[in-house]
Order: C-alpha cells, then structure tokens, then sequence
C-alpha cells in the first residue's frame, strides 16, 4: 500500500471517510469518499445516481449491501487519495479491470457545496409536474423502508402538529373551504367503519400520549 501524509491546513475538517460496497459473497462493488452520512445505500439509488451502480444495488438487495469503511477521519484531501488509490488497486467493471460500479476513478466534486438559492429555485420549477417513473418510486419506497425514525424525531413532529393545530388559522380556512360542500350530507357508514375509525383515532391518541 502507498503512503500518502496528510496536510493540515488551518480549519481543514477531517471527518472524511472512504468506505466500499460490497455483495453478499464479499465481492467489491464499489468505493466512494464522504463525510457525515453519505455513506448511506439511500444516496446511491436516487435518480441523479449513476445508473450503473443503482441497477447493481438494486439486482442485490438493498438489505443484502455490505458497507466496509476502509479509512475514517481524514482530511479531504487525503479521502481523495485514498478513493483514487482503492478504485484504481481493485478496478472499474466498465473498464474491465475489476468489479467495482465506479464511473470514475475517483477524487473529484466538492465537498458541501450548496446552491444558491436562485439555482434551487430553478431545479423546483423545472421539478413541476415531472412524474416519478415506477422504478424510482420503487427506489424510494426501498430506502425509505430502512430509515426508522428516532424517538427524538417523532417527538419533535407531533410537537410541530401540537403547535400547527393550536393556532386555529387553518381551522378557518378549513371551515370556509368546507361551505357549501354537502358531499357527506346523509352518508351513512357501516357499524363496521365506524369501528375502525374509532380504532385507529383511538391509536393515534395513545401514540400522540406516549410520544
């Protein structure tokens, strides 16, 4: 393995990493450089994704990904270096060299960049009305099934709905949106539905109480 010495410049983070993708029988599939949480198999299967490496994660499992950090607490420079040295020692599949999913060969793209506002602005717009295709509302179903909320999180939702629905403006608005709708003028339900709502309001009560 080559050796490579970190630089230290002043307010440099190192909370970089470089972690691998591997299958089931231990075969790598690739390699990647971040910080925080980008490690997480979530951010490989979104559209803007490499559809190379989505349709691998995807043809295994998402439960079946194996996630191997290979270095932690680096500089950036130095998880460059590394993600280069690692996709370059094990090889890219496009390039039939190796296994690995890679597109490039590493050590590219800024790390927190953000947008401007303006740019955000534009990808919304242009984000209207664009419909989600059936593999990627799969993907997102996928990730989303794998993410649990912490006690932390759920805690501080109902406590944002606590305040939403103590203001009473949207009760207003509701109340005037619901003038002159007359939909459920003499619906009858079934002793059968009643139950069920009052089975499920009753759930939500304890949830909200225990939260």
């Amino acid at each position: 393995m080559t050796e490579f010495k970190q630089g230290n410049i002043s307010g440099e983070r190192k909370d970089f990493y470089v972690y691998m993708y591997l299958d089931p029988d231990g075969v790598p599939v690739y390699v990647g450089k971040g910080s925080g949480r980008r490690f997480r198999l979530r951010d490989h299967i979104q559209k803007r994704s490499p559809r190379f490496l989505r349709n691998k994660i995807l043809k295994i499992g998402v439960e079946n990904v194996k996630t191997h950090f290979l270095h932690k607490d680096l500089f950036e420079s130095g998880a460059f270096h590394w993600e280069k040295y690692w996709i370059k020692y094990i090889g890219r599949r496009d390039r039939g060299l190796g296994t690995l999913c890679n597109v490039s060969d590493g050590g590219e793209g800024p790390s927190g960049h953000k947008f401007s506002p303006e740019h955000c602005r534009k990808i919304s717009v242009a984000r209207i009305g664009v419909p989600l295709s059936d593999d990627h509302r799969k993907s997102l179903s996928i990730a989303r099934s794998k993410v649990k909320d912490t006690q932390d999180t759920i805690r501080k939702r109902a406590d944002g709905m606590r305040r939403w629905w103590s203001l009473g403006d949207h009760r207003l608005k509701m109340s005037k949106r619901m003038l002159g709708n007359c939909w459920c003028v003499g619906l009858r339900r079934s002793d059968e539905v009643k139950k069920r709502m009052s089975d499920a309001q009753k759930l939500r009560y304890e949830k909200a109480r225990n939260v």
